[in-house]
């Protein structure tokens, strides 16, 4: 039974991988996602199954984007799932989905449906500024430039 601390803890959960993130923790991940948690993303990254496949993502990212931070600009929750809407800044000074270095700031925006059992992230549908991201980075031009 879901109950508003229930509701609370989920809440706590995904700010609290979004902090470790920017901490470079990513082994305590383990303590808030489940084993076989499911990621659906989007046209970069589709579908991940498994927490170790997540933390290397994470980890992968945090090498093409060393000093990524995520701000959790909007957070709201019902029942067993969490809302969670963060903007990350990073600047690109490793290799990123094929891409070279480009060392050019970034700033995207990310949203996140998480749902939790039990205290920990099972399943997460992830929708983000691809586009906004590889215009940034150079690697597709912005309409009007040359």
């Amino acid at each position: 039974m879901t109950t508003i601390a229930s509701v609370n803890t989920n809440k706590e959960i995904a700010q609290s991988i979004c902090a470790e993130i920017n901490q470079k923790n990513v082994d305590a991940l383990d303590n808030l996602i489940a084993a076989d948690v499911v990621t659906h993303g989007d046209a970069l990254i589709p579908t991940v199954w498994g927490r170790e496949a997540v933390k290397n993502g994470i980890k992968a990212l945090l090498a093409a984007f060393p000093n990524v931070q995520f701000t959790v600009e909007r957070l709201f929750a019902e029942v067993d799932k969490v809302v969670v809407h963060v903007r990350a800044n990073g600047t690109h000074t490793g290799a990123w989905l094929g891409a070279a270095p480009t060392n050019r700031d970034m700033v995207w925006n990310a949203s996140a449906i998480a749902r939790f059992v039990d205290g920990k992230l099972v399943e997460v549908w992830i929708i983000q500024d691809e586009l906004g991201m590889m215009q940034q980075l150079g690697l597709i031009p912005t309409p009007g430039q040359q």
